[in-house]
């Protein structure tokens, strides 16, 4: 009996031994080492043009809603769509007709079908009510402002079908050519109310936009501006945009600031340049800002113009007006070394207005553990743009098998929307390795989509044509493995 406990106690050891073994052995034939290699392999920042939505050159087009013009106005609409050659467009549409009373079924009917004609392109239009298009607003607009409430709630009712495709609505309806001046009923507590009206209206993907960084504090009751949180929940501060119409022609924009710095304690008076353009830096990161650039000066020769319009965040300009400014700007070449090169001042400022993402570098981390199955890759976006995109976009990473074409998604929490100007955004991704082949060589490469349309939006690189942007190469190299 002794030798049997004996051996008893000598054999668990070695049976606890081989137990443990197994456990491990198990282990390892159900998991892998494996051993990734990335080869960065990015291209070069291009000069080209891309044509990205949301941002750009932009013609005006009048449309005067008149009972019984729908043919009419259909004419105009189709021919304007066909002819017009950019990504956005600005629609006057004229409400003159209505001023004493509602807008009738004939002229929305009219509004739907331009804004329909409109919404099967692939621009976005930028939408201004108005009443006066002569300069003379106090003939031509509403003695009665609740006319204007009711033209607000009726056309935000069409505009908001055709929202993929309405990207801004400009003022509040008041002023001559719309651009909130000389009108009775602009003041401080009519505009607030108007804007407070549409802000319910208009459906939060729309932006509404002021003429005056001024009235921009005003309506939003702060000198405070927008950022992350209130852009991305659309709070009214993080859809107010801003229109300028005298951009670069005078040391206050035609009045839009003031002359001096004594206002400035007042959020509801206007600021110097100065002030005001440092209050637009932070605001429009987050929202539009545009307009027309005026009266040939200095302020808007070249090397005066992209510096406001980079601090500015300038993401779209008139196309026609002011001629003598953009002449002088086709007029003149670019002669800083670089991918733009060669290209006219004009053909600069166009392929910056807006947004403009560059991939400036990518690498990728091992798995923090021997038997990890993932792998940490990051990518370093620039956006040399003047200012950000406004709307969702979508960042797509891919490997793709260089042999069989097969591959995979590597999901990333990207948000491309927040890729600040003149700043470069890091962005990690975890690579599943355990979904990849071993011995394979793989292509990584990124693409953007928007998110609304889902049109691709190519980076500022150089490429071969294809819709997405190589970053690189990853192999997946022999491992320890004992099972396949």
């Amino acid at each position: 009996m002794k030798s049997l406990k004996s051996f008893i106690l000598k054999i668990i050891p070695v049976v606890l031994l081989l137990a443990v073994l197994a456990l491990i052995g198990l282990v390892v034939v159900k998991s892998r080492h494996i051993n990734p290699s990335f080869s960065e392999s990015i291209s070069k920042e291009s000069g080209d043009e891309i044509e990205s939505p949301y941002c750009g050159w932009y013609h005006i087009y009048v449309y005067t809603l008149e009972d019984n013009q729908v043919g009419t106005l259909e004419r105009q609409a189709e021919k304007h769509v066909k002819e017009d050659e950019y990504r956005l467009a600005l629609l006057e549409i004229n409400l003159m007709n209505y001023n004493e009373d509602d807008i009738s079924d004939d002229a929305l009917d009219e509004l739907d079908l331009i804004l329909s004609i409109w919404a099967e392109s692939d621009k976005k239009v930028i939408l201004r009510f108005l009443y006066d298009t002569e300069g003379n607003a106090v003939a031509t607009e509403p003695k009665d402002i609740n006319i204007v409430f009711s033209h607000i709630r009726q056309v935000a009712e069409i505009a908001n079908t055709y929202a993929a495709g309405v990207y801004m609505v400009q003022g509040v309806f008041l002023g001559d050519y719309g651009e909130m001046h000389d009108s009775p009923l602009l003041s401080n507590a009519n505009v607030i109310s108007l804007f407070n009206y549409m802000e319910q209206c208009f459906d939060k993907s729309i932006f509404l936009a002021m003429r005056t960084p001024a009235y921009c504090r005003i309506v939003n009751s702060s000198a405070a501006t927008a950022d992350d949180e209130s852009s991305t929940n659309h709070f009214p501060i993080g859809r107010t945009a801003l229109y300028n119409d005298g951009l670069l022609g005078s040391e206050t924009d035609l009045g839009t600031y003031a002359e001096d710095a004594s206002g400035e304690d007042d959020f509801q008076k206007k600021w110097s340049r100065a002030a005001e353009i440092d209050y637009q830096s932070n605001q429009n990161l987050y929202t539009p800002n545009g307009g027309e650039v005026v009266i040939d000066n200095p302020l808007n020769d070249f090397e005066n113009a992209t510096v406001s319009f980079t601090m500015m965040h300038v993401s779209y300009l008139d196309a026609d007006y002011d001629p003598e400014v953009l002449n002088k700007w086709k007029e003149t070449p670019y002669e800083v070394d670089g991918p733009y090169y060669g290209l006219t001042q004009y053909e600069y400022i166009s392929r910056h207005l807006g947004y403009r993402f560059v991939i400036r570098g990518a690498s990728m981390a091992p798995p923090e553990s021997f038997f990890g199955q993932t792998a940490k890759l990051t990518l370093r976006v620039e956006n040399v743009g003047y200012s950000n995109c406004y709307r969702g976009l979508r960042l797509v990473l891919y490997a793709t098998d260089e042999e069989t074409g097969e591959g995979i998604i590597i999901p990333t929490n990207a948000v491309p929307r927040l890729w600040h100007a003149g700043k470069i955004t890091r962005v990690d991704a975890e690579v599943p390795l355990d979904r990849l082949t071993e011995g394979q060589k793989y292509r990584v490469s990124a693409a953007l989509f928007d998110v609304e349309s889902a049109e691709i939006i190519r980076f500022a690189n150089e490429t071969n044509g294809t819709y997405d942007c190589t970053i690189g190469t990853l192999s997946i190299n022999s491992a320890l493995s004992l099972a396949k």
